[in-house]
Parts: structure tokens; sequence; C-alpha cells
């Protein structure tokens, strides 16, 4: 390479909400502008996180404006024709769909190719055909692949029980903003009004889209027990999803008798704020996890952590929380009620050595650094340090 720019191309669904969507914000962000060009091309056009990008120097926001899941052919000529203007030097994939639309058109234009691996144990059978043969190709052309970055062990671990190349895969693992991610008291206050949950009252709350790996079921039954034994205990799910699947969720809260424990937020633009209005945050997650952002950002909040046991959630938490068994709707009640029996002072002690840990390992720049170095060494042709 020259002292020119290294142009990368990241290639992404769609900047709709979401935790994979917000760490290719942050690591743009965070990446050195003078080292490289960079650019966002996405399939779909007007997410929520577009926003984020438009006004940032440097950055380059395009669409291939993909009208719908067949329509392929145009598709793929609109985003051969944005690399053709954009001669980037590497095409940076992120996640499965646009790992594989990379390397395709990495390789039409001769620039490098780097996929980004967002998850772990993935139960196909919950998905559809489409989900399954993309995994299945992602496993052969990964062997084609300059460079994959998973961001969790979990991950790494999953994807080579399952055919992928081990030779040029690495973890790195996400980064969190811990200037905009920490304690804030008003901030609590203010959206705990907005949710009409009293300044007292203890809260448990998820964030996460209504996707099957998520597990509601067992949050809603563990949030049933909780409640028998703290009826004081209000429950909140941030997030959204398709309207059948709204609809379950609601059917089996109404129920399970948890309705009026149970505030439903949807989307929110200030995710900080709703880890600070929180006095526990879960992940339930039985499956499909690699790195979740939720338990970082929650923890930098100073928020303590009650997790499933999968991806890298043990990572993450260390022992500043506690960690579950999946699918156990009783051992994620007993975790709620440990935390949120042990009183105020433990529990904010607690909230301080769980933003120390993510400070100290989890902050966006290492997550910078690390992949700038990996970038640079396969704009050189070299093999990436592990």
């Amino acid at each position: 390479m020259t002292s020119e720019k290294i142009r990368v191309v990241f290639l992404i669904r769609s900047l709709e909400a979401g935790g994979a969507e917000r760490q290719l914000v942050e690591l743009v962000r965070n990446l050195d502008h003078a080292t490289f060009g960079i650019s966002v091309f996405t399939f779909y056009p007007g997410g929520v996180l577009e926003s984020d990008l438009e006004n940032l120097p440097g950055v380059r926001l395009r669409s291939a404006r993909k009208a719908g899941r067949w329509d392929l052919v145009g598709f793929l000529v609109r985003s051969w024709r944005l690399m053709r203007i954009a001669k980037p030097h590497i095409v940076h994939g992120y996640m499965s769909g646009a790992n594989e639309i990379a390397w395709l058109l990495g390789r039409a234009i001769g620039a490098r190719v780097v996929w980004g691996i967002r998850a772990s144990n993935m139960d196909l059978r919950r998905y559809d055909w489409m989900t399954r043969f993309l995994f299945t190709c992602g496993a052969w052309l990964s062997r084609r692949a300059d460079l994959v970055i998973a961001n969790s062990r979990a991950g790494k671990r999953h994807h080579l029980q399952h055919g992928y190349a081990k030779a040029n895969f690495m973890v790195i693992e996400n980064g969190i903003d811990t200037v905009t991610y920490c304690r804030n008291i008003d901030s609590r206050e203010r959206l705990r009004k907005q949710w009409g949950i009293g300044e007292d009252q203890p809260v448990v709350g998820l964030v996460g889209r209504f996707d099957p790996m998520k597990d509601h079921e067992t949050f809603l039954r563990a949030a049933a027990i909780a409640a028998a034994r703290l009826p004081s205990t209000h429950f909140v799910f941030v997030g959204t999803g398709s309207v059948r699947r709204c609809a379950e969720l609601q059917a089996l809260a109404r129920e399970l008798g948890v309705g009026e424990h149970l505030t439903w937020a949807g989307a929110h633009r200030d995710m900080a704020a709703v880890y600070r209005a929180f006095d526990v945050a879960t992940s339930s997650s039985a499956f499909g996890e690699g790195f979740s952002n939720s338990l970082a950002e929650a923890m930098a909040c100073e928020t303590v952590c009650v997790a499933s046991d999968v991806g890298d959630a043990r990572v993450i938490v260390g022992d500043t929380g506690e960690i579950i068994p999946p699918r156990d709707a009783d051992a994620l009640a007993e975790g709620w009620l440990k935390v949120l029996q042990a009183g105020p002072a433990e529990r904010a002690e607690r909230g301080r050595q769980a933003r120390r840990r993510v400070v100290e390992h989890f902050s966006v720049s290492t997550l910078a650094a690390r992949t700038s170095e990996a970038l640079l060494r396969v704009a050189a042709g070299q093999h990436p340090v592990p």
C-alpha cells in the first residue's frame, strides 16, 4: 500500500436499530479517518441509525435500495456499480447475507474481503430455508475470505465446529462507548416517570428484538415467579418484532397474569437512559448470542446484569452479576431476586464493579485499535494476528 488512505466499504443489510448496527456505527466513528477512507453501504435505505453517519466527516453513506427479498439481479447490479465508484481496497461484510454478498462483490472488483460474525450457537431449525442456506454457503466461502472476525469466543467456536475455516479466523470483541453509557440519575428518573414507574419500584428489563433466540417466553415465566414473591417488581421489554410475534408474547403475558407488571416500551433511541432506568438488566437468550451489547452497555451504566449462560455472557459479566442456565425460569427469577433483595448499597457497588470491567476490557478504543490493526494487515496482504 502507498500513503493513500485505505478505502474500506462496510456492507450491512440496514442501519435499523440493533446491537450489530450500533456497533458498526461506533466502529466507523472511532477508526482513524486519516488512515481509512470509509463508506457504509446498506441493502435497504432509511434505517434510524443512518442519521448517526450522515454528517460524519469523511464517511460516505450509500444504499443499493433493495426493493424486497427477491430483488436480486437489480440489487446486485446497483451494488456492483456502487463498488465500482468507491473502488475499495477492502469490502467488510457485517453479518450473514452481507458477508456472502461482500465476498461476491469484493472478488468481482479485485478487493480484499473481511467478514463480521455476530452470533453463536444458532438454532437454525427455528429459521427459514434462506437462513440455513446462507449459513452453509458461509462455511464454504469462509476459506475464500481474507479474514473472518467474530465478536465473541463462543461465535468463533460455533462457526469452526460447523465448517468455517480456522486459518483466517480471529476474535475482536465489541466496544462500548463509556462516555455515552454511564450512570445519570436525572435521566433515570425522567424515563421511569415516562413509563409510569415509581423511583423506589424495582425494575427488571430486557433489551432485544422479539426474536426466538432472545427467549422472551422464559423471561415472562420468570416474571410471574418473581412477581409472586416480590409484587412491587415491574418488568420492561424494550424492542420490537413482527405483529404475530408481539401478539404471541402478549397472549402469554396475559395467560401468566403478569400484564399489569409489564411495560412494552417498544424501540427507544436513548439506550443509555433505558439501562439507567433498570435496576437489573437481563439477557434471557436461549441460543444465538455472541457478544451481548445489551449486557455490556447496561454494565457501563452501572446496572447489574442477570444473564443466561449463552455466548460470551459469562466472559462479559464476570463476577459482577449473576449467570444462570438458559431456558430456566426458576433460576432466572432467583437471580433477579438475589440482586434486588440484596439492597441498594450492595447493588450500587456491584454496578460500579460492572462499569470498571467494561472500561478495562471492552472499550470502544480497544475495538477500533484492534480492528484498525487487522485491516492494515489485510490491506498489506499479511495474515492478522489472532
